[in-house]
């Protein structure tokens, strides 16, 4: 199945990174040597849902921000990807914003369960569904610091290599 999603809808994962490349979000870089991957775009899909999970989080703490002010924008989302010793993927979304509340962590893969206004509380269950597809795990937690960790962990034999010794933010190798 996982070769089947690969060859037919997939992405890079440095373009993909990069589609997210603006303030407040920032991509954490890896070693050079790390190998670069092809995932498939089911985990983009999960990605962009923690990514908006977390601007929704940043901008309800801090507010919108006015770049035009002069002032450091306070709002910060790291994406962190990572391979591990095994050759699995791991990527982290961090956020500094309000983090789950506690009374929700438990309920939050549960449909329907939501802290936004206009939100319908299928996001976090489908992103769970959709990377277990591939063996793989999603798991949220509040940091100590504040705010939340999401983290996805994609098993070795669901991603493809494509190229070795390439940096991680250079979509253009």
């Amino acid at each position: 199945l996982a070769h089947e999603l690969l060859s037919h809808s997939s992405c890079r994962l440095p373009s993909l990174l990069s589609s997210y490349n603006s303030s407040p979000v920032q991509i954490e870089r890896v070693s050079e040597d790390i190998e670069i991957v092809e995932v498939a775009a089911l985990v983009r899909t999960t990605l962009t849902q923690l990514v908006r999970n977390s601007l929704h989080s940043v901008n309800k703490k801090y507010g919108d921000f006015d770049p035009s002010s002069g002032q450091e924008d306070p709002r910060l989302i790291i994406i962190s990807p990572k391979y591990l010793d095994d050759y699995s993927l791991k990527m982290r979304v961090i956020d500094n914003g309000h983090g789950v509340p506690e009374e929700l962590l438990s309920k939050i893969w549960e449909p329907g369960i939501t802290t936004k206004e206009d939100g319908n509380g299928m996001g976090l269950p489908t992103g769970r569904i959709l990377i277990e597809s591939f063996g793989g795990e999603l798991k949220i937690k509040n940091a100590p610091e504040g705010g939340a960790v999401a983290t996805i962990t994609i098993p070795a034999n669901h991603i493809q290599i494509i190229e070795r010794k390439v940096e991680l933010d250079d979509p253009n190798q």
